[in-house]
């Protein structure tokens, strides 16, 4: 197994890009929920994932070459908890972070070594989850939660009686606010459930999978994954 690979997942360690509460854009999209419920915390739950858990600890390991190399550390607990703040403002540079993980582990081991076909068994994972992102992408709004759950009473409205669309409406009488009784029409339009037709399905099949394509590279992403795609 190569060097990289016998990073003790026991140990913490300190790194720079965990710094991320300056660069917080406080917002988060659709898709970044997401990747971190559904890509990032799939990937935790591998046996494999240990290696990536931590950024490398480049003097312990005796690899003084690695920063000379590696020019863009990163590590799943990074990406973590750069989602977890809020650090970025689009799932393209979450997903950029993720593959750049992959790349540096490509680059730096040779392709025999044990750590890489971990990354390409993750990478395989990860892209296969992508596949269902959601889209398109957008901002979720956080709800604001109200200062008093006491319902607001509001003056009611009567509006003048109108012919009811079904002929046996159920009219209840509701006491107002003056304490008259109201007669309130609870006659709704009839339901019409959405119709999703099979050129819509297929259109967004297609959509998901130029999605997918558009996705950072890695030189282990074109031969090993492109023969699972249909």
């Amino acid at each position: 197994m190569s060097s990289e690979a016998n990073l003790d997942s026991s140990n913490s360690i300190k790194s720079e890009p965990h710094a991320a509460k300056s660069h917080s854009s406080k917002i988060t999209t659709n898709q970044l929920e997401y990747i971190k419920k559904e890509v990032v915390g799939r990937l935790f739950k591998e046996k494999i994932v240990w290696p990536f858990t931590k950024p490398v600890d480049h003097q312990r390991l005796n690899l003084p070459d690695y920063p000379k190399i590696i020019k863009h550390p990163m590590d799943l607990g990074t990406i973590k908890q750069r989602l977890n703040l809020k650090f970025y403002h689009s799932s393209s540079e979450c997903l950029d972070d993720l593959f750049t993980m992959f790349r540096n582990c490509y680059i730096f081991n040779k392709p025999g070594d044990d750590v890489v076909a971990m990354a390409m068994k993750l990478e395989q994972i990860a892209r296969e989850r992508l596949k269902f992102m959601p889209t398109p992408e957008t901002e979720l709004c956080p709800q604001k939660t109200p200062k008093s759950t006491r319902p607001i009473a509001t003056p009611m409205q009567i509006h003048p009686p109108m012919e009811s669309i079904h002929p046996a409406a159920s009219v209840n009488h509701t006491e107002g606010l003056n304490g008259s009784a109201v007669s309130v029409d609870q006659t709704t339009l009839p339901f019409r459930p959405s119709v999703t037709s099979t050129s819509t399905k297929k259109a967004s099949k297609k959509k998901n999978e130029s999605a997918v394509d558009e996705l950072p590279s890695t030189p282990q992403s074109f031969d090993d994954l492109s023969r699972d795609r249909r």
